[in-house]
């Protein structure tokens, strides 16, 4: 084979496995943004679920105002139990990821909780008629307010940081789904070229045949597949046919001397045939 050196990477594979590799590549890109699209959803289900968390901290907060309300009028109520789970909630929502850029919140978000107890003891500790009731059960109402408002913020924090991330997780799987298109583009018009470019050398070195002219150069031979053997067998075939055109050619001229030999000696005959009929001619005469 010619120019073996040149065989290219490609061209160690026949095309049917050149073409399996494309549509492998594409189905693995394809896997992959399904995978994370999937991942990404998953995520966005537990952010749901955390979102839920943080309101039903706010339902807490609302019912441990409510109960201390209800206490105060001599209704049973235990506002201490929603405080408790409210207090827990708002642990485990501040342990999470979303919540590391409010982690300077830590401190005084975990001592509301206190200060609502401790004012919510000290209004509930006054007797009905005493004039202080009044300020205290306003106390208690504004750190109500207080513990919903911070937990409206959480849910409006962990919300905002999810959408940011869904938004990011969009944008990744687009610039992934366009980059494998840009990647399968240039894949295919390099398998195109790799292709096309031996089979038209082929027609070429065909049509200047079909015209008589057998001095060409070989077709290079960078690739063992279905091409790399078609360029190989059709440089054998043009050396095959340029050895019968020499073969036919030292024929044909080992012929035409042959001819020109018997041509001479035919010439040479029919002069001694002549010679002999004028000497028979005056042998006649005499």
């Amino acid at each position: 084979m010619n120019e073996q050196t040149g065989l290219n990477l490609l061209g160690r594979f026949a095309i049917a496995q050149k073409l399996g590799f494309v549509a492998l590549g594409g189905m693995a890109v394809i896997a992959v943004i399904i995978g994370y699209t999937a991942l990404a959803v998953e995520a966005h289900k537990k952010d749901g679920t955390t979102i839920d968390l943080a309101g039903r901290q706010r339902m807490l907060a609302q019912t441990a105002t409510k109960d201390v309300l209800l206490v105060a009028m001599g209704r049973p109520a235990n506002f201490e139990t929603p405080l408790r789970r409210y207090e827990q909630v708002q642990k485990d929502l501040l342990a999470h990821p979303y919540m590391a850029s409010k982690k300077n919140l830590d401190s005084k978000l975990s001592a509301l909780p206190q200060e609502f107890k401790l004012a919510a003891d000290a209004y509930l500790s006054l007797p009905p008629n005493d004039p202080r009731r009044t300020q205290k059960q306003d106390d208690v109402l504004r750190l109500g307010q207080t513990l919903t408002d911070n937990a409206n913020d959480i849910v409006e924090h962990i919300d905002a940081v999810s959408e940011s991330h869904l938004a990011e997780v969009m944008r990744n799987a687009i610039l992934l789904g366009l980059l494998a298109s840009l990647s399968a583009i240039v894949v295919t018009i390099i398998i195109a070229r790799d292709i096309l470019s031996p089979l038209k050398a082929c027609v070429e070195r065909a049509r200047e045949i079909a015209d008589g002219n057998l001095k060409l150069q070989a077709l290079p031979v960078r690739s063992r597949d279905e091409l790399g053997q078609l360029a190989d067998s059709f440089n054998r075939m043009v050396e095959s046919m340029r050895e019968i055109a020499s073969r036919t050619r030292v024929v044909t001229e080992n012929l035409n001397a042959s001819a020109s030999e018997i041509f001479a000696t035919t010439k040479e005959q029919a002069a001694a045939t002549r010679q002999q009929a004028a000497a028979v001619q005056q042998i006649t005469a005499t």
